[in-house]
């Protein structure tokens, strides 16, 4: 491990010419995982144009972690772990921002326009519908509809995110058994 440590250290050095201290070459490298990086977010389904933001983020936090001791950014292993892992979570971020995007635009043009008196009974309706789901219920729907993503409503409720999304599927089959019902 100790000779692994040093390659990446000559390695850094000769890539930067001139005096380098420890914390230059911790840079350095970060820095020479980025073709790395790249692969990873491509193979994860980014899109060309947003690799370069994903691989941004991914050595910013492998910096931050290296620098809180988290990691030895020496160890090549350990970086490429490392930043695989926010690669992973960034690439679900994206994804799941895009569908909800395509979601929205899709659900817009089916959205018919309402009179004050039609909006009015609209509204009540909807209350009375989401009076009928349990608080839970109303709270992840309401979340959902806020934007807010799954592993953060994960996070706020301290479930699984497994269990969240199971939540919300079952929660979305109750609310359209009671708009049939009506």
């Amino acid at each position: 491990r100790g000779h692994a440590r040093d390659a990446v250290w000559r390695r850094a050095r000769r890539r930067h010419e001139g005096t380098m201290t420890r914390h230059d070459a911790a840079a350095a490298a970060i820095l020479l995982q980025v073709a790395y990086f790249r692969n990873i977010a491509r193979r994860r389904g980014i899109p060309d144009g947003d690799v370069d933001g994903v691989v941004n983020d991914a050595m910013f936090a492998t910096w931050k972690a290296a620098q809180n001791g988290r990691i030895d950014v020496l160890d090549v292993e350990q970086v490429r772990r490392w930043g695989n892992t926010i690669i992973r979570r960034q690439a679900a971020n994206y994804h799941e921002a895009a569908a909800r995007r395509a979601e929205i635009e899709a659900s817009r043009p089916y959205e018919p326009e309402l009179d004050p008196e039609e909006r009015l009974a609209a509204r009540e309706a909807l209350r009375i519908v989401l009076a009928r789901l349990r608080p839970y219920e109303r709270g992840i729907l309401r979340a959902v509809l806020d934007g807010v993503t799954l592993a953060d409503i994960a996070v706020i409720t301290g479930k699984r995110p497994g269990t969240v999304a199971t939540q919300l599927l079952s929660t979305r089959m109750r609310l359209l058994a009671i708009l049939r019902r009506k």
